[in-house]
């Protein structure tokens, strides 16, 4: 199940237009429903990132029957973008990660985040140095260096947050999750992307870049998003689908087994590209554990299998 986190600078969302709300999002495993008392649990959550949040925020969930429902924050002023972009750009992030393979990591990021100076996340310089990432940038609550209450509070908070995420994730039929660690303050260079994208929409093509990101290369977007081959390929003879894309399945394959403890085999190549492996993953979210891997069901072994074979 997915959670739908929307972050925006005004509470009325019909009034914003598409470029003005900023979504993040986060997984949990379908078993969690089957947990005592899980809509008060994940209530507890969504109040606990309002808490971390200077922004007003709204929650979608289709499991819970969420659509939009708004969370009370602390609503600080917001920050105007043309003033002060790169506040947009900050975020508290929790880390989780899995040991063994399909190795995953999942992070809950909650943008325009309430937090005080911490001199131990001081972000890296932006003048051509290369951004280390998330993963890498995290702590566990007691490595953090606090200097004042204020970062005390902010930090246990993030640890009671991250403890509860943590407790509705053990249920994982698929993964062993494990709390890699928190960073209140991470400068995350994909809103800088994000941001490009709607700016371009915002000015009617004036397009402006902010860091170091670099406008895209179009003729080989188009082409990777129009040619190439999209595999399913099979953990053993029940485990789990990786939908992906590539141009050479066979070697994309050959590259898999060597980190995979499990047999693979291929089920069905069609040709297709990004556009195309996008649509797929959407079609099957609902049956997504993570990334490129989806569960193993009637439904999706139907759909391989009404697949022309080998398409080329």
């Amino acid at each position: 199940m997915k959670l739908s986190l929307i972050f925006t600078d005004t509470p009325n969302l019909k009034a914003l237009r598409p470029y003005d709300i900023y979504r993040t999002y986060f997984e949990f495993p379908d078993s969690v429903l089957s947990q005592p008392d899980y809509e008060n649990k994940f209530l507890t959550i969504v109040e606990s990132i309002g808490q971390l949040t200077r922004a007003y925020l709204h929650v979608s969930c289709k499991q819970l029957g969420w659509h939009n429902k708004k969370i009370a924050s602390l609503q600080l002023p917001p920050v105007d973008w043309k003033e002060s972009i790169r506040e947009n750009f900050f975020i508290s992030a929790i880390g989780y990660e899995t040991v063994i393979f399909p190795f995953q990591f999942r992070a809950l990021r909650i943008m325009r985040p309430a937090s005080p100076k911490f001199t131990q996340f001081q972000p890296a310089s932006r003048n051509g140095k290369t951004f280390r990432p998330l993963k890498d940038c995290l702590s566990m609550p007691q490595q953090v260096k606090l200097d004042n209450s204020e970062q005390q509070n902010y930090v246990q908070t993030l640890d009671n947050l991250a403890r509860l995420c943590l407790e509705l994730l053990a249920p994982d039929l698929y993964y062993d999750w494990h709390y890699a660690g928190i960073n209140p303050f991470w400068y995350d260079k994909s809103f800088v992307t994000e941001f490009n994208k709607r700016a371009k929409i915002r000015n009617k093509g004036n397009r402006v870049y902010i860091g170091d990101a670099k406008p895209p290369q179009n003729k080989q977007q188009n082409k990777k998003a129009n040619f190439g081959q999209i595999y399913f390929i099979q953990q053993g003879d029940n485990g789990a689908i990786k939908i992906g894309y590539s141009t050479n399945p066979e070697k994309r394959l050959q590259t898999l087994r060597t980190a995979s403890p499990l047999p693979l085999r291929i089920l069905k190549i069609i040709v297709g590209g990004k556009t195309k492996e996008k649509d797929l993953h959407r079609q099957f979210a609902h049956l997504q554990m993570d990334g490129e891997w989806f569960q193993s069901t009637p439904e999706l072994l139907e759909y391989i299998a009404t697949l022309p074979e080998n398409e080329s």
